[in-house]
């Protein structure tokens, strides 16, 4: 005989429940019968690697609605100083908030604010070139490159390729700037 049936003549032998039809019974019925499995497995029992790649995407997901999200306010920031709309960029920072201009001047989030309502910042167009974002739970990095036509410090109006590195922070749900750098590329 071959090794199939004495296979088989053994698990009669003894009684003994065959697996591989076990198996096939519970997936005609459509569920499995694996310890945590969820049910939609085709019989064999899941990885621990599979079912860790599925929490990682799902993470992946989440994060790229918070991607999305912070680039969201990276385009409202250009659009709010173009607008010299202090009270909105007011809510996009955090109260310490510093800026680093490509001088190495450093300001505070009041101060800068304040340059730009009395006319040291005019800001009059940014066409963004690429936003990169990445979010570790409640912080995030940005590098946002765009070409702004500006006119600062009384100089003439020009267009500069501005780079700018931003640091986030999750503050009660809600992100907000913490920290940015400014720089050409």
């Amino acid at each position: 005989s071959t090794y199939q049936e004495k296979r088989m003549d053994r698990h009669e032998r003894h009684n003994l429940p065959r697996r591989h039809n076990r198996r096939i019974r519970s997936r005609r019925r459509g569920r499995c019968r694996h310890k945590g499995c969820t049910g939609l497995c085709s019989g064999r029992r899941r990885s621990r690697q599979s079912v860790t790649l599925s929490r990682s995407k799902r993470t992946e997901e989440m994060n790229m609605d918070e991607k999305d999200t912070i680039r969201s306010l990276y385009r409202r920031y250009w659009q709010y100083m173009i607008d010299k709309d202090t009270d909105s960029l007011r809510e996009l920072m955090s109260d310490n908030y510093i800026l680093m201009h490509m001088t190495g001047v450093r300001q505070s989030k009041e101060t800068f604010l304040s340059g730009l309502t009395n006319g040291t910042f005019n800001y009059y167009s940014a066409e963004h070139d690429s936003i990169e974002v990445t979010v570790s739970g409640d912080t995030a990095r940005m590098i946002g490159k765009s070409r702004v036509t500006a006119a600062v410090y009384g100089g003439r109006k020009s267009t500069w390729k501005l780079r700018g590195d931003f640091t986030l922070r999750k503050e009660s749900g809600v992100w907000r700037m913490t920290g940015s750098e400014a720089s050409t590329y």
